[in-house]
């Protein structure tokens, strides 16, 4: 099966550099590694054989987002495709390339006050843009309150926790009730003036986000 093939051997590389999985099934696997608060490293592994296509492996060094497929369309950062083939895998060739993605990780740091800069002005504006940052804005806001330092120290605590039992839904829901307990006045004071249901998604969304990369 192709995630027990991309498990022994790419996945061997990447796992020994900080790089963690997770598996989108339907043949879509993600590695993740955070760079930095707000940057990070995702490289795609998809199979398309099912559907005449190919095997495929790209990185993405681009701003803290959740890992799935958003990311091809997101048009912040940089895009690498790096294997793409049509015939059987050997797990020679998924170490090679894994080993490729940790040469050019380490050599393209100098690229991240750049990407910063497109994230705050985008070359091409994209749909997932303004709505990521929405989501960056308020989860910015929320982390750098000093009053609720403590609080928020233990939500992240705690989604990550859900996040390693595998209840993604009750993570994103953890992040909903931080938000409402809040309170719209709370983000509306601080300049946040959107329909709260929205300000609730945005929010839990960058923190499963944040959180992914550190369990």
């Amino acid at each position: 099966m192709f995630k027990d093939d991309i498990v022994r051997s790419i996945g061997v590389v990447l796992k020994e550099n900080g790089h963690k999985m997770i598996d989108l099934g339907r043949g879509c696997i993600y590695f993740m590694k955070r760079y930095s608060p707000d940057l990070a490293f995702y490289i795609r592994c998809s199979d398309n054989r099912n559907y005449q296509g190919d095997i495929s492996l790209e990185l993405f060094f681009t701003a803290v987002d959740i890992p799935c497929d958003s990311l091809c369309t997101f048009g912040i950062g940089v895009h690498i495709q790096v294997l793409r083939v049509f015939d059987d895998i050997t797990d020679e060739l998924m170490r090679a390339s894994g080993e490729k993605i940790v040469v050019i990780e380490n050599g393209i740091g100098g690229l991240s006050q750049a990407i910063l800069n497109e994230l705050e002005t985008p070359y091409v504006m994209t749909g997932r843009i303004p709505v990521y940052k929405r989501q960056r804005a308020i989860y910015k806001l929320v982390e750098e309150d000093e009053s609720i330092r403590q609080e928020f120290e233990m939500l992240k605590k705690d989604v990550c926790q859900k996040i390693r039992n595998r209840r993604d839904k009750q993570a994103f829901q953890l992040g909903g009730d931080f938000a409402k307990h809040l309170s719209k006045e709370y983000f509306r004071n601080k300049g946040i003036d959107l329909d709260f249901e929205d300000i609730q998604g945005y929010f839990c969304s960058h923190v499963y986000a944040q959180c992914i990369l550190d369990i």
